[in-house]
């Protein structure tokens, strides 16, 4: 038992590899979990250790089977949850999860279940989660990943994919372009062939899903190539694939929509899910109740305004009975409001400013006056400041 222990520590030995052996040996199994529960705060330790350590460099050089390369760079990316369905197309990285004690399996009856967990994980925490499954549930998985995509949030999807040697035959439970069918409901995706370069596209997965404004990635790795052993590959850190986005804005542009608030009459301020993504919900409190202006609620996951707040009012409407008739929109951190089929839900007389992160929204159905890109807690803040 001396020496298992050794070799399970040194990682000569897995998990499932020390049970077997232990029982083999004669030891019951009470006796062999009861050993491991001991171990746990050692192995744990290490792991934190040499999480700390790779978090001073970029990379570390790592081998073994497609889906330990898989779960070592989920966990290198902060990973602590993974949402998964009855999938035995993620057995090795199954297989590798029962070694990696600090990385969890959360599991739904159906991949839409597992979708839809890791979006409200990655809702609540503010950081990028982790779903995988079969390829064969991606089209009831997509309802959630378009859903996921509408709010922008931060979810790294992977499945297995046909195997190497059998693709583009139209296969049972296959398709000849998977990717093709998802390109609406994700920011990004991929299909990897090489097993060394799993590590560099889950990374970058995690890199453009994080990315303001975020939204959901999908991966798909041949499942022969997740089994594949012996592979060797550079895990990238965490700190290496975060992109801080808290822009701030043009001094120019804030001194002029200050001016445009100050001068006018009956302004109001419409806000969005960005407000609580760039944890800028004090600041925006603040400028409003700098300025007594009456605020409306985009749609959004979040109530990115308090909602018991005397200047609230709720959404937004054509026409408002308050304020008097709109001659400053001030958006902040979401879409305009959508018109549908009227000509226009905000009116035309109407001044309008427009800032958030996402610039491929701004002014996208009405013409502004002033477009501003930047994070709207920063935006908030400067306003705050130049009002003053």
């Amino acid at each position: 038992m001396r020496d298992l222990v050794k070799d399970y520590l040194g990682r000569q030995v897995s998990r499932r590899s020390f049970i077997s052996k232990a029982t083999a040996a004669g030891f019951s199994f009470a006796a062999v979990r009861s050993s491991l529960e001991a171990l746990e705060p050692i192995v744990r330790a290490e792991t934190i250790h040499s999480n700390s350590a790779t978090s001073m460099t970029t990379t570390k050089t790592f081998s073994g089977t497609g889906g330990e390369l898989l779960a070592e760079q989920i966990r290198a990316a902060g990973t602590r949850f993974v949402f998964i369905c009855n999938s035995s197309g993620m057995g090795p990285l199954c297989d590798a999860v029962v070694d990696r004690p600090d990385v969890q399996f959360i599991q739904g009856v159906s991949e839409n279940q597992a979708v839809a967990m890791a979006d409200g994980y990655a809702k609540a925490t503010g950081q990028a989660s982790f779903a995988c499954f079969s390829r064969v549930g991606g089209p009831i998985a997509s309802a959630n990943m378009y859903n996921a995509m509408k709010d922008r949030t931060p979810i790294v999807i992977v499945t297995d994919h046909m195997d190497s040697q059998a693709d583009g035959r139209d296969g049972h439970e296959d398709l000849d372009d998977w990717l093709d069918a998802f390109k609406q409901y994700t920011k990004w995706r991929w299909l990897v062939k090489e097993g060394n370069r799993i590590p560099e596209w889950v990374a970058h997965a995690y890199k453009v899903s994080s990315t303001a404004p975020g939204g959901p990635t999908f991966v798909r790795i041949p499942r022969n190539v997740l089994y594949q052993s012996n592979l060797k590959a550079e895990i990238f850190s965490r700190e290496s694939i975060s992109v801080p986005m808290d822009i701030t804005p043009n001094p120019k542009h804030i001194e002029r929509a200050a001016q445009m608030l100050i001068e006018a009459k009956s302004p109001i301020l419409h806000v969005g899910h960005e407000v609580t993504v760039s944890g800028g919900r004090a600041a925006l409190v603040e400028l409003a109740e700098l300025l007594s202006i009456p605020v409306t609620q985009g749609w959004s996951w979040a109530a990115d305004f308090p909602t018991d707040h005397p200047l609230y009012l709720g959404g937004y409407l054509d026409p408002m009975r308050f304020p008097d008739p709109i001659d400053l929109f001030l958006n902040l951190g979401t879409n305009l409001p959508d018109p549908g089929s009227s000509p226009t839900a905000i009116p035309r007389t109407a001044k309008i400013i427009h800032a958030r992160v996402d610039s491929r929204q701004l002014g996208a159905d009405y013409p502004v006056d002033l477009a501003i890109v930047a994070d709207v807690k920063e935006t908030a803040r400067a306003l705050t400041v130049a009002v003053k």
